[in-house]
């Protein structure tokens, strides 16, 4: 009689897993003429799940659970409304079907709270008086896991291992990502089955950031975890000083990276100086708590701090900008990123220029060429003098030296 019931039942069953990325649905369908259907579950530790049951021929479902005794041997024991503190709550609902020669359907859902290293296996059996012991439903058999990120400090130019510990007893293929993207496996970037690792055999700057390891195991579940590549923090050189003329706006980006993200100070100390002021930063607080006052009165700040981001993670504080240049703004500017534990910075000189400065150079050429002009003028007005007072004398030269060789007709004169 069961062998009939049981070739005629239609059991189907429902696996939710919570996850901090949103929750997988997975569903199963037993064919009629299997007696149980085994499947595979994947959990979290501490993760819930939620099994459906599906009876037919109105037997009312049952729910077991595999236990471990004293002696260590498994042991199925039903779940009950005792074992509600244990995270476990089933509800059982019957459906009629208005059509008398069809058979009523159970529906039973079993929620599972808090999973842990004991879950092992969860059955569904149907309930009567006269059933075999060995009808079952589906067993749904337990896999409760732990998968954790193993963080490292990245040296650039040398290896870097990062793994995914995760406790099963079966191999994991990962596919790994870096900030989103897919990591291409090449000679560089090598990745292991035998540890769950991705090895970087020469790390450069760009290769710090997050990572997260994926796998997708059978029925589509997903095992994810991310492992953080750290790196010290680091600042790009300054491009040469600035020269800007009295009354331009200054724009300095600190061209900043690390992993975590570095937070940035600004501060700024004259040429003749060795010790640096936080003048600068002060500045900008005070302007930023004024914003709204100053904008009420339609006046920006002078100095104001704002995040800074390239192609890498957004700096803090990494772009400083200065309204209205004056001379006092001359300095050597520094911007100081730190993580809390090492810093790195860079220095630029800011010069800062007369708005007129363009116009003395002009004024002193033209003022040159001016006293050229003027002495050009009285050169040549003395010396047009002194030869108009040269020729009457000459003149009378000539005149005497004709009379003295008067009859000599051989004889050239020149004056």
């Amino acid at each position: 009689m069961w062998d009939t019931l049981l070739k005629l039942a239609v059991v189907s069953c429902m696996c939710l897993i919570a996850t901090g990325q949103g929750s997988t649905f997975i569903y199963y369908n037993t064919p009629k003429n299997d007696n149980a259907k085994h499947a595979n579950m994947y959990v979290a530790l501490g993760g819930d799940y939620t099994l459906k049951c599906n009876q037919t021929e109105c037997h009312q479902p049952k729910w077991y659970r595999t236990i471990t005794d004293k002696q260590g041997n498994p042991v199925e024991e039903m779940i009950d409304e005792s074992d509600a503190e244990l995270g476990y709550l089933s509800t059982t609902a019957s459906y009629e079907f208005m059509d008398k020669n069809k058979p009523c359907t159970y529906v039973s859902t079993l929620t599972r709270t808090g999973a842990t290293m004991d879950d092992r296996k969860i059955s569904c059996k149907p309930q009567n008086s006269d059933r075999p012991k060995d009808a079952v439903g589906f067993i749904m058999s337990i896999h409760v896991y732990e998968i954790t990120g193993i963080d490292m400090q990245m040296q650039v130019g040398q290896e870097a291992v990062l793994k995914c510990d995760v406790s099963l007893q079966k191999t994991v293929t990962f596919d790994w990502y870096h900030n989103g993207a897919k990591v291409t496996l090449d000679d560089n970037y090598v990745r292991s089955d035998v540890n769950n690792s991705l090895t970087i055999k020469h790390t450069a700057h760009n290769d710090a950031g997050e990572y997260v390891c994926n796998s997708t195991l059978e029925n589509q579940q997903l095992l994810s975890a991310t492992v953080n590549l750290n790196a010290s923090p680091f600042v790009g050189k300054f491009d040469g000083s600035k020269n800007l003329v009295q009354g331009d706006p200054l724009i300095l980006h600190c061209n900043a990276w690390g992993h975590p993200p570095p937070s940035v100070t600004w501060q700024k100390r004259k040429e003749d100086e060795e010790v640096h002021e936080d003048v600068v930063i002060d500045e900008a607080y005070i302007a930023a708590d004024k914003l709204k006052a100053s904008i009420a009165a339609d006046k920006a700040p002078r100095i104001t701090l704002t995040d800074y981001s390239t192609a890498g993670p957004v700096i803090k504080n990494g772009t400083l900008r200065i309204e209205a240049l004056d001379y006092d703004d001359r300095s050597m500017y520094t911007c100081i990123a730190t993580d809390g534990f090492t810093s790195a910075n860079a220095t630029v000189l800011v010069r800062v220029k007369d708005k007129l400065a363009a116009l003395w150079p002009f004024l002193g050429i033209c003022v040159e060429v001016l006293i050229l002009c003027i002495i050009i003028f009285f050169y040549e007005h003395h010396r047009a003098k002194k030869l108009a007072e040269e020729e009457p004398a000459e003149e009378t030269g000539h005149l005497t030296n004709s009379a003295d060789h008067k009859g000599k007709d051989d004889v050239r004169h020149r004056k």
